[in-house]
């Protein structure tokens, strides 16, 4: 006696289909939960720098002679005015620390940054048949405008990390390993592993909050070294962990949350190096470390219905963000380079 197949049963019937769609393209960033945005009027935001202090030093009771008097510094040098642009040094030290002369009229003199907003884009078409006859469990329409909201989101985070305004013709924002080795605010050896002397290095370099570092990112590879790091600390147990104001628990070193952060390559150079970020994140007050900025009468990812194509029966929605990062403190960022595991 025949039996029936399950192609011929298959007719008669139907497979329940899950509604939603389930992600599988996924890169982790826990870092973007945190992150702060500002949002600007106008398409670019100007910052001044300090470049020089005006002059100053110590005088004589009479007033006849400006000078600084002699000082001894511990590495020898003067301290530098500005580390990130020209390493000037104050006005009345030479280079070993001795006096150098009586003017204390020079004015303070001043840097100028841009940081320009920059256009996300993607055009969500869907037939008009497909979207009458195929919306039953999924909106085809809403299924495809999710998704180029999606991507837009995924190339904003990867620009945070990677952009490079100039290498991309002005189409990117210039992003946290750009800003750092235009600023020379990096560090490290090719090709070393990863040790506690390295990080601690590259946290003594921010500055901008008296010290205070908000954040480490680094890469999943880099984040298991870490760990390995504390494991292999005798009687060590990897429980320094904090918990941000969303209720999640991070793992972190010395109080500073370390989030992973896979958009950080791990092919730098060409080689297999990869590399730790440290900062702050701006408060509010546009002073510290970086923040994301986007249009003030734009914020957010904006969905445009451009509507019915002329020529075809479609409907399009446009999706965008106005967007890029803007870097208030050069002392905010620094990167730790070169690290082989």
């Amino acid at each position: 006696m025949a039996v029936l197949s399950e192609i011929q049963a298959g007719i008669l019937t139907q497979d329940e289909l899950v509604a939603g769609v389930i992600e599988q393209i996924v890169t982790v960033n826990s870092m973007f939960q945190v992150f702060p945005f500002d949002a600007i009027d106008g398409s670019a935001l100007d910052l001044s720098d300090e470049n020089e202090l005006g002059a100053a030093g110590m005088t004589s009771v009479t007033g006849a002679t400006a000078n600084t008097g002699d000082f001894t510094f511990a590495d020898g040098v003067a301290p530098a005015d500005n580390p990130i642009t020209a390493n000037a040094l104050p006005a009345g030290f030479d280079a070993d620390g001795a006096t150098q002369g009586s003017n204390f009229k020079s004015p303070a003199t001043f840097n100028e940054r841009t940081f320009r907003l920059k256009t996300i884009l993607g055009d969500a078409e869907v037939n008009g048949l497909i979207q009458a006859t195929y919306s039953g469990e999924n909106d085809q329409e809403a299924v495809q405008i999710a998704s180029k909201a999606k991507n837009l989101g995924r190339i904003y985070q990867a620009c945070l990390v990677n952009g490079d305004e100039t290498a991309s013709g002005g189409l990117q924002y210039a992003g946290l390993l750009t800003l750092a080795a235009a600023n020379g605010t990096t560090s490290g050896t090719a090709a070393t592993a990863l040790s506690f002397n390295g990080m601690d290095a590259a946290m003594d370099e921010v500055k901008d909050k008296d010290g205070q570092v908000d954040y480490i990112a680094a890469h999943a590879r880099t984040r298991r070294s870490y760990k390995a790091l504390l494991r292999g600390v005798g009687g060590a147990t990897v429980d320094d962990v904090v918990t941000l104001e969303n209720g999640d628990t991070v793992i972190a070193y010395e109080g500073v949350p370390l989030f992973r952060n896979d958009y950080i390559p791990t092919t730098q150079g060409g080689g297999s190096d990869t590399s730790m970020i440290f900062g702050t994140l701006d408060d509010g007050s546009r002073s510290y470390g970086v923040a994301g900025i986007t249009a003030q009468n734009a914020a957010g990812i904006q969905v445009v219905p451009v509507g019915e194509k002329e020529n075809q029966d479609a409907t399009l929605n446009r999706v965008k963000w106005y967007a890029g990062l803007a870097q208030f403190s050069q002392l905010g960022l620094h990167v730790y380079t070169g690290i082989s595991n």
